[in-house]
């Protein structure tokens, strides 16, 4: 599929074109990224975006089998930040009493 275009469904655009690496490149300008492109970037396993996915943390648009993300939400995902792990930090008045 190298080089050729394929219909898509409307979400994504009225037609689009596929690399090698099977990235999605929107007529329109805007880029889609697969979950293992997305997980690079962000610097988690391809599960852990599903998993964002799943929890509906990151927004997507499933073709087929796989989930596509687009660059606009990848980069509003990656600049929130992950939530913070672990049990909050006590309060002073909390430390106080102890």
């Amino acid at each position: 599929m190298v080089g050729q275009c394929a219909e898509l469904p409307s979400p994504v655009s009225a037609s689009a074109c596929v690399d090698r690496s099977h990235r999605v490149y929107s007529l329109r300008m805007s880029k889609y990224f697969t979950t293992e492109e997305a997980a690079s970037y962000l610097g988690v396993t391809p599960s852990r975006v599903r998993q964002y996915i799943a929890e509906e943390r990151l927004p997507s648009e499933k073709h087929g089998r796989d989930h596509m993300i687009g660059e606009h939400d990848l980069e509003d995902f990656a600049k929130q930040g992950k939530k913070k792990r672990g049990r909050p930090p006590k309060s002073e008045s909390e430390l106080l009493r102890d």
